[in-house]
């Protein structure tokens, strides 16, 4: 179900940092650090930082994720639409 715009208003007041908007034009896209904690072979926890970011066509090559080796780009569910990250630790 879609926020209406009062929703979707505060609630981009209150997390502002996590949809960014690029300017000239090109569409919204969303970027976010992601943590995972992982075990290792012998039983130590890891913490992984992801990077992530879902954007379209356009941004992901306005911003140059497609041809940046450090990030995996796939694509997304809905058409046009791309997945990506790069682990940050």
């Amino acid at each position: 179900m879609a926020l209406d715009p009062v929703d979707a208003a505060r609630e981009e007041a209150e997390h502002p940092d996590e949809t960014l908007r690029v300017e000239q034009d090109l569409p919204v896209y969303q970027r976010d650090t992601v943590h995972f904690r992982v075990p290792d072979a012998d039983g130590r926890v890891m913490l992984l930082t992801l990077d992530f970011v879902c954007c379209t066509d356009a941004v992901l090559d306005e911003l140059g994720y497609r041809d940046d080796p450090s990030w995996e780009v796939r694509p997304a569910l809905a058409s046009g639409w791309w997945r990506g990250f790069r682990l940050l630790s």
